[in-house]
């Protein structure tokens, strides 16, 4: 099994949130590059996922990633190869391997955003 999930790692890294003062008393938000590690993504592939994709709307991943990535809600990770950037729809302690597996995982779901 970990052979064939193998194949589909890829390099990907963490986004961390900065918040930079805009000069005007607020805030803009910048995301700068962080922690490095390989994950699987997984299109949704649900009728419903398909065709909210094929009217326009975002596009939907599972995404299975070491244990020892914590993420968050709201986090965000861009895949390296090609720049794609996911917003974290759910919390990576939610679901895991048990502590029994050798796989050490943890899902979670996410949406492409706009870079």
């Amino acid at each position: 099994m970990i052979r064939v999930l193998d194949q589909y790692l890829t390099p990907v890294c963490l986004l961390k949130r900065t918040a930079v003062p805009d000069g005007y008393g607020g805030e803009t938000e910048t995301w700068q590059e962080g922690e490095t590690f390989n994950a699987a993504f997984f299109p949704e592939a649900s009728g419903d996922a398909r065709t909210a994709e094929q009217r326009g709307h975002r596009r939907l991943f599972t995404l299975l990633a070491p244990q020892t990535v914590h993420f968050r809600h709201n986090d965000r990770i861009r895949r390296l190869a090609d720049g794609l950037t996911l917003h974290i729809l759910t919390d990576g302690d939610d679901l895991k391997t048990p502590p029994g597996s050798r796989l050490k995982l943890c899902q979670v779901q996410a949406e492409a955003i706009e870079p």
